[in-house]
């Protein structure tokens, strides 16, 4: 029987690790419109972007982005993480 010791090295990970927060928020249709006050459009992907410099989970950053109407964001290429960068 496995269970969940075969999820526990992985749920300890995701707890401990700390990330900065990064959030994305895509119109799935095409054309975000106007990004909420904080955020920054990035034309490369047409989405709206919010960055902070505070410290949480994996998951307290992925509810965090959630809570803002948004999902946790990856970098797919440098352009977008010169874009990042650039604004952070």
């Amino acid at each position: 029987m496995l269970g969940n010791r075969v999820w526990a090295p992985f749920t300890l990970f995701i707890n401990v690790i700390t990330v900065s927060l990064l959030c994305v928020l895509c119109d799935g249709d095409g054309g975000i419109g106007e990004c909420p006050a904080y955020w920054y459009y990035y034309a490369g992907t047409d989405c709206c972007y919010y960055m902070s410099t505070i410290k949480l989970s994996l998951l307290d950053a992925r509810a965090k982005c959630h809570e803002m109407g948004g999902e946790l964001a990856g970098i797919a290429d440098q352009a977008e993480m010169d874009f990042l960068l650039e604004h952070s």
